[in-house]
């Protein structure tokens, strides 16, 4: 599987609630309960997030009967919106969303999802779709913008308007959320997610230069000293060797393991090289203490039920991705 299908797998099933902070009458209501401390979960960062100061509406839009939507989209937090939707105060027409609804797999059914529930409740769908519907907006209104120009709550939501809205497909769409991710770890850089985020930029690209391949491989082995005991990081560690470096590439996953016996994820890869070197019992036996160190992981039970078929050679499988609740 391509790794932009992947991601995007994993975006089409997220279920993630935002606890956004309301933004009433007066912005000055928008407070967060520890000034000086900044959150480490970028997902926290742009739930503070107020909105822009004023909406940067197209001509077209200032007259169209969606204006008003639009720039409340665009000013207001998703907290407000959220809320103003449960109350009745707010109406999302379909007619709106047309341009977004038909060129983006991930807001199928959009406006529709946000239909109250019998406790009057959005479902999680919706909240995860006004997510980037808003920053749809945000990033349409900042897109001209050079990353290092902007705050970091902007730069947030442009990432998961790029995620969300595969931009990274193109060639300058792989480029900018590099450059995008490197800004974010360059301001954060003891924040995983924003580490994660630097990787991603370089891990959706399948033709690096060689120079940019050096660089992802740098930067696979700092977050991962950074990071040892995040499973996507070692990862991206993991990818930034494969195609560069096949013998380091081996050596991390054993040495890894060797200095984690205990680890699951170390297991698992102790067992995808197994099966690479097509010794199956032994693979099978890495797979099963890995399984049974993390029993509800969905990757390690399917990879251990494909070991059925010894001829098959891509049992395992690597998995990142952004729920934007854990980002």
């Amino acid at each position: 599987m391509k790794k932009s299908l992947l991601l995007l797998s994993v975006l089409l099933v997220i279920a993630a609630t935002f606890y956004m902070t309301r933004k009433g009458s007066s912005k000055d209501a928008n407070t967060i309960s520890k000034p000086n401390t900044v959150p480490q979960k970028l997902s926290e960062q742009l739930e503070v997030f107020k909105g822009l100061e004023k909406s940067t509406l197209s001509e077209a839009e200032k007259s169209s009967p969606c204006g008003p939507l639009f720039e409340r989209l665009e000013t207001y937090s998703l907290k407000v919106i959220m809320d103003d939707l449960k109350n009745k105060e707010l109406q999302l027409e379909a007619n709106c969303f047309k341009e977004n609804t038909s060129t983006n797999a991930f807001l199928k059914g959009f406006p529709e999802t946000c239909q109250l529930n019998d406790q009057g409740q959005l479902s999680p769908t919706c909240q995860v779709q006004l997510v980037a519907i808003k920053s749809f907006r945000v990033h349409r209104a900042t897109e001209y913008q050079s990353p290092d120009s902007l705050s970091t709550e902007l730069l947030i939501n442009r990432l998961m308007a790029y995620l969300t809205s595969q931009s990274f497909n193109t060639v300058e769409g792989k480029k900018n959320l590099r450059e995008l991710g490197q800004e974010l770890y360059k301001r954060l850089p003891e924040n995983e997610s924003a580490a994660k985020a630097a990787g991603i930029g370089y891990l959706m690209d399948d033709n690096l230069t060689p120079e940019d391949q050096q660089k992802f491989s740098d930067l696979g082995s700092e977050i991962r000293q950074k990071f040892p005991d995040n499973w996507e990081i070692y990862e991206i560690n993991l990818l930034s060797k494969k195609n560069q470096n096949k013998e380091e590439f081996e050596n991390i996953i054993v040495s890894d393991y060797q200095a984690n016996p205990n680890s699951a994820i170390a297991n698992y890869y102790m067992g995808c090289r197994s099966w690479k070197n097509k010794n199956f019992p032994e693979a099978i036996k890495y797979f099963q203490l890995a399984l049974q160190i993390s029993p509800n992981h969905k990757r390690f039970k399917q990879t251990l039920a494909d070991t059925s078929d010894t001829t098959n050679q891509k049992v395992c499988r690597f998995e990142i991705g952004f729920n934007p609740k854990d980002f």
